[in-house]
């Protein structure tokens, strides 16, 4: 099958069905020129099987596969981030934490809070960043999380925002010195020198390019109101 996500054409040779139902929506013409190919070996699931612990079949091989498209894109000035990211009125809101830490719940609150807006999740989890046109873009991919939450869409990013839990919502402009420590923690990890030296070209460029912000909040919608303030006028 192939698939097309941040404008490339990816053929995926699965061996389980699970990847292709999870794909469906990104799904192109099997004759399509695609723009490299990812197949998952029998080793590679068996090694993600006892490294996760995880005895699902079809998810050892779509992990697999999404790690090896996370090294792929590094090709195409793209980048694989552990995030959260939200389409407002066209516009990409990018969320950062740790897994449990209120990625999924600010992201619902950012729903409820302009539901009457044109407002939609590009991918709650495993987005990717690709530079179209001299542009940050935000990438829907169907690897979304336990809430599936994904679009098949590819929207410009106004700004990231590291989530910290506090009782008090306030928000701040961190300084890129900060930035590179704390995204660091939520990208795929390189294989190789090569992956490294393309992964500090791509962070670098695009600290120098968008606003990073670190908001302390709770889960109220006051919460989303401070960031947003802040965040828009990026």
């Amino acid at each position: 099958m192939i698939i097309r996500i941040c404008e490339l054409n990816i053929q995926i040779n699965n061996q389980y069905n699970f990847v292709y139902q999870m794909c469906k929506d990104y799904l192109i013409d099997d004759f399509c020129k695609v723009d490299f190919i990812i197949s998952v070996s029998d080793d590679e699931i068996e090694k993600e099987r006892i490294d996760s612990g995880i005895e699902d079949i079809g998810v050892l091989e779509a992990t697999c596969a999404l790690r090896q498209i996370g090294y792929k894109v590094l090709d195409y000035d793209a980048i694989l981030i552990h995030s959260s990211v939200l389409s407002l009125n066209n516009k990409a809101y990018v969320f950062l934490a740790p897994s449990g830490t209120g990625k999924s719940t600010h992201t619902r609150l950012w729903l409820e809070y302009f539901k009457d807006q044109d407002i939609k999740v590009i991918n709650g989890d495993k987005p990717i960043y690709r530079y179209l046109g001299g542009v940050l873009c935000a990438c829907g991919s169907p690897w979304s999380g336990k809430e599936g939450y994904n679009n098949n869409c590819i929207v410009p990013v106004t700004a990231f925002c590291f989530l910290k839990q506090s009782k008090k919502n306030k928000i701040r402009k961190i300084k890129n010195h900060e930035v590179v420590n704390m995204i660091f923690k939520q990208i795929l990890m390189p294989k190789n020198e090569k992956q490294l030296d393309q992964i500090f070209l791509i962070l670098n460029r695009i600290i120098k390019d968008v606003s990073f912000y670190e908001l302390e909040c709770n889960i109220s919608l006051d919460a989303v109101k401070v960031c947003y303030e802040m965040m828009k006028g990026s």
